[in-house]
């Protein structure tokens, strides 16, 4: 029998990805004992897995006390795998495991002995990375197809649908909703889904701030403040309305239907080839991949994609001069491309 330990210490989104792999990766090998180190909350989202132990921290001192304890108290584990992780304090628990080998999704991670990804995967997306390393112990583990956790598409098909939900907010400012394609995604929530209620979720007072030049009228706001408290609410949630934000991988693991504006990220990177029910949009002049801009900060490319889809007569946003989209023929920006996976 094999055992593994398994860091996890990064982001929402990145965390839903790395536990999509590792779920996979634990049913092919069901004899295989594994330790997940995780951050608490997110462990919430872990599907439930026999021969998966789940350890949460709050804290990097208490992750810190609980690795040193593995070291001076615990026998040598298999194997380490960081699926996914960044900085030094995810380099100093890397050394204080026991493993006999270590393997890293990352290759900034230096520790002796260390093993890296051939390719980070960087180069095609945020689910490659984690599923590289785990097919380093299981090379015919197959790449996620979709997002399915079983917990949590049990919580929403125990509870009638009462409201759609608007996530408008990412956090990075280039990926957020302009105030006007705000408004333009709350109409076109309302035409969807009449009669719904519509929630506009965000995270805490700063992103609420974001929000302040946007006529939001008829629609409520909440601040989830907790991750079980917006579990609970997209629970009772039919439909998703947004950006790319870490919680929309959570309404795509809960089983939710979900309409995705993108702008600098690609839809491949964000969302698995089989997702069902998604409907993701993005310019088609964006091209093939990611915007390379990194100094933009404002979401004018989704403003663009909100006014196609939903045929408003809204004014072009002034782009900024750095903007790729500066140099295109104007008639170019008023096509977009749909991602469909089996939406409606």
């Amino acid at each position: 029998m094999k055992r593994l330990f398994v860091m996890v210490r990064d982001k929402l989104g990145e965390s839903v990805f790395a536990f999509a792999s590792l779920q996979e990766f634990a049913r092919r090998n069901p004899e295989t004992q594994i330790v997940l180190l995780a951050r608490n909350p997110y462990t919430l989202l872990y599907p439930a897995t026999p021969n998966v132990r789940v350890v949460r921290y709050r804290s990097s001192a208490q992750a810190t006390l609980y690795c040193l304890g593995l070291r001076l108290f615990v026998r040598c584990f298999d194997a380490l795998l960081l699926l996914k992780g960044y900085g030094q304090k995810t380099e100093k628990l890397c050394r204080l495991i026991p493993a006999r080998r270590k393997i890293s999704s990352n290759p900034l991670i230096r520790v002796p002995n260390m093993e890296y990804v051939i390719g980070d995967g960087s180069d095609k997306g945020h689910y490659y990375p984690a599923w590289l390393a785990l097919k380093m112990l299981d090379p015919g583990l197959e790449f996620p197809r979709q997002l399915a956790f079983p917990l949590l598409m049990a919580k929403r098909a125990a509870r009638q649908p009462d409201y759609v939900v608007v996530c408008p907010v990412s956090d990075e400012e280039r990926r957020c909703f302009t105030p006007a394609a705000l408004r333009q995604v709350l109409a076109l929530a309302a035409r969807e889904h009449p009669g719904r209620r519509i929630l506009i979720t965000v995270r805490n007072e700063a992103e609420l701030a974001l929000l302040r030049d946007a006529d939001a009228s008829g629609a409520e706001i909440f601040l989830f403040h907790t991750l079980d408290a917006l579990i609970e609410r997209f629970a009772a949630s039919a439909h998703y309305f947004g950006t790319d934000t870490g919680p929309l991988h959570i309404a795509l693991a809960m089983g939710m239907p979900a309409t995705v504006f993108f702008g600098q990220s690609h839809p491949d990177d964000a969302v698995l080839p089989k997702q069902p029910a998604v409907r993701r949009i993005r310019l088609s002049a964006l091209g093939d991949s990611n915007c390379a801009v990194d100094q933009c900060l404002r979401g004018d490319c989704i403003e663009l994609a909100v006014r196609n889809a939903t045929g408003s007569t809204m004014a072009l946003p002034p782009l900024q001069d750095f903007c790729p989209l500066k140099n295109i023929a104007m008639e170019c920006l008023f096509e977009n491309r749909v991602h469909d996976s089996g939406y409606g």
